[in-house]
């Protein structure tokens, strides 16, 4: 086999080849046995063997490991030291260890931790599809602003929210259209000062607050939520508000506004539902402690797909409060 070699400047490997040559060579690249094949005709068969190392653990994101949390599946946190090293040393860090021409040999110590500022600009249009979990998950931001975009999933695809918020502020949402097996738009703990407007919601679960009230370090947790000139069709809910029936998590849900939102064919088109239980794996008996207070619902009207078109229930330790509903046909 030949091959016309450019010298390169590199350390750590020994040649490049393309996948024009791979192809001359009659070459199949097996990536999961770390073999390479070469197969050229009246030649004999060449094998090159790569080093196998040691399978990498079975590893699920965070948010895979909540939703199955969530489902009732047990978990378990364990904390493990090595008793032989006393403390972390700069060279126990990967990137030091592995790159020792790029740092310095004696580091003052380890890099103190610091907040960055950055800005993130989404073009108008962009399209995300059939993802595992959400397609768009929103953590820790401010300022942000969504618009013209377009999310699908299955209907059938559990958890496949098409955004969902937690811990951000200042976040607009619009003139999108959504369709997922689950919600449209989710909002969880630590949201503040969100609008979402012109959003197109179907298929779907609607536009869900929540849930809420299923862990305990929840307090500050929604406060001035804006939903205004949207259509849900043929969604499970419309405009929802869900929280755990559990007494140990306080917090609250304060200052939302749904308006001038069409419904056609959905399910729940208004409900409040401070007992949610997924998979009854909670105490539906215990009152949900998620105050809920200054809600308004106006100008809601379309279709229903079931005989209750509004659906309030609200916690009995913590009733709903200063609930308007008006102009609902």
């Amino acid at each position: 086999m030949e091959a016309d070699l450019i010298l390169l400047d590199l350390s750590g490997l020994d040649v490049i080849l393309d996948m024009d040559w791979l192809a001359r060579n009659h070459t199949s690249v097996d990536c999961y046995n770390k073999e390479v094949t070469f197969r050229r005709p009246g030649l004999p068969e060449v094998v090159f063997r790569g080093e196998v190392g040691r399978p990498l653990p079975r590893l699920i994101s965070t948010l895979t490991a909540k939703k199955l949390l969530n489902k009732g599946c047990q978990g378990y946190l364990a904390h493990m030291i090595d008793t032989r090293v006393n403390g972390v040393r700069l060279e126990d860090i990967p990137v030091v260890r592995d790159f020792p021409d790029v740092f310095p040999e004696e580091l003052p110590g380890l890099p103190p931790e610091k907040e960055v500022d950055f800005s993130i600009e989404l073009i108008p249009g962009v399209q995300a599809a059939d993802s595992k979990m959400f397609h768009i998950n929103l953590l820790g931001c401010n300022n942000l602003k969504l618009e013209s975009l377009n999310i699908s999933a299955p209907k059938d695809s559990p958890n496949t929210d098409g955004i969902h918020i937690g811990y951000s502020k200042n976040i607009e949402i619009s003139s999108s259209t959504i369709g997922t097996g689950d919600d449209c738009v989710s909002l969880g703990q630590g949201s503040k000062n969100i609008n979402i407007f012109d959003i197109s919601c179907g298929p779907g679960h609607g536009i869900s607050v929540g849930s809420l009230g299923n862990y305990p370090d929840e307090r500050e947790v929604l406060i001035r939520l804006s939903v205004w000139n949207c259509t849900s069709n043929e969604t499970q809910n419309g405009v929802r508000i869900k929280t755990w029936p559990d007494n140990t998590t306080d917090g609250f849900v304060s200052n939302i506004v749904f308006d001038d939102i069409f419904m056609n064919n959905v399910g729940n088109p208004i409900i409040i539902d401070q007992k949610y239980c997924p998979y009854y794996k909670c105490r539906p008996e215990l009152a949900s402690h998620i105050n809920v207070s200054n809600l308004s619902y106006t100008n809601i009207h379309g279709t229903s797909a079931s005989k209750v078109a509004v659906s309030l229930v609200c916690s009995s330790d913590f009733p709903c409060q200063n609930v308007k509903i008006g102009d609902i046909n």
